[in-house]
């Protein structure tokens, strides 16, 4: 009986770590954060729920923005859609393959600060 539970256990694991390294493969090597190039792949996938990652994404970093109390805080004009935005943000990084590895939040917040920056006071 023993020998049969320790068998048992001796196959889960081996499973276990199989699997795990089989969806590790599959997935992004950072899992703190989203990479540019990630979120670039995703704004132009051919799957709608992609472009719907993409955008949520981009929009959200934008809110942020674009109600920053600070000196950071961008400017975007309330007639931009979202689809619009995400066609900005594909636009910059394709000028700037060397942030492909960079966190995608501060680089898309980058790229908007580029692109929608306040007048001075």
């Amino acid at each position: 009986m023993v020998l049969q539970l320790r068998a048992i256990l001796r196959s889960t694991l081996i499973l276990a770590a199989l699997s795990s390294s089989a969806l590790a493969s599959e997935e992004t090597d950072y899992v703190a954060w989203l990479r540019v190039d990630d979120l670039v792949r995703k704004c132009s996938a051919p799957k709608a729920w992609e472009i719907a990652y993409c955008i949520g994404y981009v929009v959200g970093v934008a809110d942020v923005a674009n109600n920053d109390p600070t000196d950071l805080r961008i400017c975007i004009p309330q007639s931009l859609t979202q689809a619009q935005l995400k066609t900005v943000i594909v636009q910059y990084f394709a000028q700037h393959p060397e942030d492909s590895n960079y966190a995608a939040f501060s680089s898309v917040r980058i790229a908007l600060r580029a692109r929608f920056p306040c007048a001075a006071h």
